[in-house]
């Protein structure tokens, strides 16, 4: 089901692999793809065990109600400049922000420009917006992120944070730049 008017190409099998052997933009285009459905595909499992193993009984069946926009308001000038807007707001999930590369396998909805020593990964952090709320997600970076003093991702065994309206987020670790209010709402 598509989501809006598209245009469809059918390649048989061997069609296929040729294309892939010959076009390396349609093959980059397809692995990126594949990877970032494998990454929410794994951050949903995960979720659901997370959800699973909290044994609260099931919430009665109410329509389901659309959350309000993630806004990011930058604390100081680097996270300032690192946005192309000030308040920066995301309105559509999920969302990925890690640093500008050339990677041809990186996909970011907002890529951030960094210097080393860097502070942001290629693959960073995702917003997903879930039944309760929104969280921001370590996909695999570094040195993570922090929400108030608590830190996710990176080393740390929690990689998920269910966000509140008022908390700081900082990208990476607490010396970084990269420093937002978050707003819900």
């Amino acid at each position: 089901l598509a989501l809006q008017d598209c245009q469809v190409k059918v390649l048989h099998r061997d069609q296929f692999l040729e294309v892939l052997q010959i076009d390396q933009d349609v093959s980059v285009t397809i692995l990126r793809s594949l990877f970032n459905r494998l990454r929410r595909a794994n951050l949903r499992s995960a979720q659901d065990v997370t959800e699973q193993t909290q044994l609260e009984p099931p919430a009665a069946e109410t329509p389901e109600k659309q959350p309000a926009p993630l806004t990011l308001e930058g604390l100081n000038p680097k996270a300032c400049e690192a946005v192309p807007a000030a308040p920066y707001t995301i309105d559509r999930f999920p969302f990925v922000i890690g640093r500008v590369t050339s990677d041809p396998f990186a996909h970011q909805d907002l890529a951030i420009s960094d210097s080393k020593p860097y502070q942001i990964s290629r693959h960073h952090l995702l917003f997903e917006r879930c039944s309760d709320g929104i969280y921001a997600t370590d996909i695999g970076s570094r040195l993570g992120f922090q929400v108030g003093d608590q830190c996710y991702g990176g080393h740390e065994a929690s990689s998920s944070a269910l966000l509140g309206d008022g908390d700081t987020l900082v990208i990476g670790r607490g010396h970084s730049g990269f420093q937002y209010r978050v707003r819900l709402g």
